[in-house]
């Protein structure tokens, strides 16, 4: 009997991440914990450089596309972490009805989510906190260019 088919999604938002191991060991995380629940992984999706803000990425698209279509053998998607397919918690419920839809199962490599009651809840409050973590660093991200902004204006006026 062949084991049930998985693929991996990876991201990461931006150049200096893809540069260093992150997708990498995104994806061998997600490939021992493929093995540990009797998945045999047949494709990764790499998203490089992209952010979890929008649904729209290139991989992503071509990922769900292959999970949805009717001929489709894929019974899991497997992150690392939740943040890595979505930081938007409406994106993040969509894309999961979506999958659920098609009796594809959605697993982190790294968190506590599953099926029953449980692990739908650990799954809505970390998709909750990743939503916020990304608005967060916008918000700090905001004050700081302010910052920085309110600076160059200072020291361009010239006391004479």
């Amino acid at each position: 009997m062949s084991k049930p088919k998985a693929v991996i999604y990876t991201r990461v938002s931006s150049a200096e991440q893809v540069e260093n191991t992150s997708l990498d060991s995104q994806e061998k995380s997600c490939r021992a914990y493929a093995q540990q629940q009797g998945y045999e992984v047949v494709g990764v999706y790499r998203e490089e450089g992209e952010s979890a803000k929008v649904a729209n990425r290139p991989k992503l698209i071509e990922m769900m596309n292959v999970c949805l279509s009717k001929s489709s053998e894929i019974k899991a998607v497997i992150v690392y972490k939740i943040d890595r397919l979505a930081r938007n918690q409406l994106d993040h419920l969509t894309i999961r009805k979506k999958l659920q839809d098609n009796e594809v199962r959605f697993h982190s490599a790294s968190e506590p989510i599953g099926d029953d009651p449980m692990g739908k809840a650990i799954e809505g409050i970390l998709a909750v906190f990743a939503e916020l973590d990304n608005a967060i660093k916008s918000e700090c991200s905001d004050e700081v260019i302010m910052s920085c902004l309110g600076e160059v204006e200072m020291s361009s006026i010239r006391i004479r």
